[in-house]
């Protein structure tokens, strides 16, 4: 399970989520500064994004290997039967 965007993720989603005319009116409002600031800021969103991507794999990748190490695998087992010989092993 993915845990809660950011602050960060909020303001990058935030302005994702903005019409063009909306991002222009935004965009018009500010100072050169503060472009430069929310730039950072959904750098850092997408960088944490990344992250979270990183670790999401990667858990999901130990499960698995834990599931074929120690799960029960006598439904695949019995599945792959039916494509042996006459279902001999």
């Amino acid at each position: 399970m993915l845990p809660e965007n950011t602050p960060e993720q909020k303001f990058a989603n935030m302005i994702l989520a903005m019409s063009e005319t909306e991002f222009y009116l935004w965009a018009d409002g500010c100072s050169l500064e503060e472009i430069e600031q929310a730039t950072n800021i959904i750098r850092t969103a997408s960088n944490q994004l990344k992250e979270q991507m990183e670790c999401y794999i990667e858990e999901e990748e130990c499960a698995i290997e834990e599931e074929l190490e120690y799960g029960n695998l006598e439904d695949a087992q019995s599945v792959l039967s039916k494509f042996t010989l006459k279902g001999l092993k």
